[in-house]
């Protein structure tokens, strides 16, 4: 399974969580399959006037996501995108880092998004 996190900045494992999807400065994918960690800057929707979240949930499609997991909340556009590819959303992560997230996730501290929250 790959898992997708938005982040702030591009530190690894210590990488904080965004609160912002489609605007988050990168995003991580974790492949459990394959145990590897692999940043993908979204810097050119950050500032984008329309389709940031369009974009962004195009980067998990293109990685085969199956889940998706953010800070804050998720906007209706990136929400439709992500279900339509069948993509689980996690939503209000918080501000912590990939590593905690991830331990978050695996101890099912999250609940599934089944409509934008935006």
């Amino acid at each position: 399974m790959n898992i997708i996190f938005a982040v702030q900045n591009n530190d690894g494992w210590d990488s904080i969580i965004s609160l912002k999807y489609g605007r988050a400065k990168g995003f991580f994918c974790y492949s459990q399959e394959t145990d590897e960690l692999t940043y993908y800057s979204n810097e050119e929707n950050q500032n984008a006037g329309h389709g940031a979240g369009i974009n962004a949930a195009q980067i998990a499609i293109n990685q085969k996501a199956s889940v998706v997991i953010t800070g804050g909340s998720m906007g209706p556009k990136a929400f439709e995108v992500l279900n339509k590819a069948n993509i689980k959303m996690f939503t209000q992560a918080g501000e912590v880092s990939v590593l905690v997230a991830y331990s978050n996730f695996k101890d099912n501290k999250y609940n599934q998004v089944l409509a934008s929250d935006k």
